[in-house]
């Protein structure tokens, strides 16, 4: 939906036009092109070792967005609407920690490595916080209340 607004901008294939032959074809080009640029990747070993990465990190990702939701509804007592504000406030919280966590790094000036390292210190920290609600005993801290909840949705987003 948000890339409607581009369509007016793309620019034309380029290269020679596609035959018009058959409705088969326009469904195999595209797979033809892939098998053709996949037979190309022992060519350049940096592109397919950056290919294999980005599917291992991409499986990960859904597969940690898949059980964060049944983890959040069965074990935090999620309802369906503060999972679908999750859905929202995620990218959001991210978006604006790109914005920060830049802006932190040339303020002061951190190289990449710290920042990382600060980064994951910042999720593990925001974890830790998340368990304290299983440590046992009368426990008054952790992700209980709708309030903290929100605050650990926003929170824990910023640095990813």
């Amino acid at each position: 939906m948000f890339s409607l607004p581009l369509i007016p901008y793309l620019e034309k294939r380029p290269g020679p036009p596609l035959p018009k032959t058959s409705s088969v074809f326009f469904l195999t080009f595209s797979f033809k092109r892939l098998l053709a640029s996949i037979r190309c990747l022992p060519h350049i070993p940096e592109t397919m070792k950056f290919i294999i990465a980005y599917f291992l990190f991409s499986d990960a990702y859904s597969t940690i967005a898949s059980v964060g939701v049944i983890f959040a509804i069965e074990e935090l007592d999620f309802r369906t609407m503060e999972v679908a504000l999750l859905v929202v406030i995620a990218p959001g919280s991210a978006a604006v920690g790109i914005i920060f966590f830049r802006w932190f790094q040339i303020h002061t000036d951190k190289n990449n490595k710290e920042m990382v390292l600060i980064t994951l210190g910042t999720i593990a920290f925001m974890v830790a916080y998340g368990i304290c609600e299983y440590s046992g005993g009368e426990v008054k801290r952790g992700v209980k209340h709708g309030w903290s909840k929100a605050t650990a949705k926003v929170l824990y987003h910023l640095p990813t």
